[in-house]
């Protein structure tokens, strides 16, 4: 299965020697280094503050060519001698403005994957979250509940999969299991960066606990 999302630090020089028309286009997420930073989403250039932290954020990534950046790497790149504490709810904050700028490119997949303290560009899992859907829009919530759990494994503060495990658990009629996704989902984003969930995963919260049926 091909990369959905693809770093290519020669994509000027490939582009103007011999590359075939349509080059960089043909990748939903392209992030380019040489010949001056982009990015690029469905082959149109995607604003970037040049040498803002974002930036930062997908030049550090991008050179680990599909490796982990560590998080103590990335603060420090970003944030050097900065709190650590501010530091942290600043990153998670910068990974989700990428989210938003992005995400839609690979079907709200994330760009950037956090496990275990590290961060990657999500080269090779980008279809797990429409593959939960689709199971999801058809009725079959067991299989949508292994693609969005499969999908945690890699980025464990993916509030969207954390959602999406939350409504089949309610559609399986596994009401005290939602709850219990939404305390996980509550415990590692307290630990991870000391910040509370989105306001559309405490607003699926309360749906679940008011009313169920709607969901």
């Amino acid at each position: 299965m091909g990369s959905l999302l693809r770093f290519n630090p020669a994509a000027k020089i490939a582009r103007d020697s011999a590359a075939p028309d349509g080059f960089e286009s043909g990748w939903p997420i392209l992030i380019c280094l040489l010949g001056g930073f982009r990015v690029l989403k469905g082959g149109e250039p995607v604003s970037v503050r040049r040498g803002g932290k974002t930036q930062t954020l997908l030049e550090n990534l991008s050179v680990c060519r599909g490796q982990c950046a560590s998080r103590d790497a990335l603060l420090n790149a970003l944030w050097p001698g900065g709190m650590e504490a501010a530091s942290k709810r600043s990153l998670h904050k910068l990974v989700h403005t990428v989210h938003k700028a992005l995400g839609d490119a690979i079907d709200g997949a994330p760009p950037i994957l956090r496990v275990d303290g590290y961060y990657r560009l999500n080269v090779y899992l980008t279809l797990l979250m429409r593959l939960a859907e689709y199971h999801y829009s058809g009725g079959a919530f067991g299989e949508c509940l292994n693609a969005a759990l499969q999908l945690l494994k890699n980025d464990p503060c993916c509030e969207d999969a954390h959602r999406m495990v939350m409504r089949c658990h309610i559609r399986r009629g596994e009401w005290a299991q939602a709850l219990r996704q939404y305390r996980l989902c509550e415990a590692i984003l307290r630990a991870e960066f000391d910040i509370k969930p989105e306001p559309a995963t405490t607003a699926l919260l309360d749906q679940v606990r008011l009313d169920p049926g709607s969901i």
